[in-house]
């Protein structure tokens, strides 16, 4: 996910760079035109699969300057300015990437939860939410924050339901 997402955002740094030097584009200047390139060109592509993810707080930050970042560089607020994100995002409207990575993880899982008890992705999730057996060891290398941890955090934060209520949901 690492790789993917610096990739992704370099190749947008270089598009933004390049819009940003074209000044006669009459375009630009019409109301929300910003908002739709914002929309349209990197929100979805960022964001790809991101359902998936297990963000850590490291990632999300780093979303979240991304995000930042391709705000100003659309609307062409230089750094000398020192507007505060706050101020960034009251004029756009937009809220913090990383909001939307926990909604479309949370959507995910209620998907999941409430699928049918045959579905394979279902009984995956339920064999992990019940419990590994006893003699299971994580294989050397594998990140010990996993999808389901980060769908916990999500919802604790929230005060959604606890861990007893998640583990009644799946069984």
């Amino acid at each position: 996910m690492e790789y993917a997402m610096s990739g992704r955002c370099s190749v947008y740094s270089s598009i933004l760079h390049e819009l940003a030097g074209k000044k006669n584009l009459e375009v630009k200047h019409q109301a929300g035109y910003q908002d739709s390139l914002y929309r349209t060109y990197i929100v979805p592509v960022l964001l790809y699969g991101c359902e998936t993810w297990s963000t850590t707080k490291l990632q999300c930050s780093r979303i979240d300057a991304f995000d930042m970042w391709a705000l100003c560089k659309i609307l062409r607020i230089p750094y000398t300015h020192h507007v505060t994100n706050v101020g960034v995002r009251a004029t756009t409207g937009c809220h913090p990437l990383s909001h939307l990575v926990t909604d479309r993880r949370l959507w995910l899982f209620g998907h999941i939860a409430s699928s049918s008890p045959q579905e394979d992705h279902h009984h995956a999730v339920a064999a992990v939410i019940r419990g590994l057996p006893p003699d299971w060891k994580r294989p050397l290398g594998r990140p010990s924050h996993t999808w389901l941890r980060a769908v916990e955090a999500d919802l604790s934060q929230q005060n959604i339901v606890d861990t007893a209520t998640l583990q009644r949901s799946m069984l």
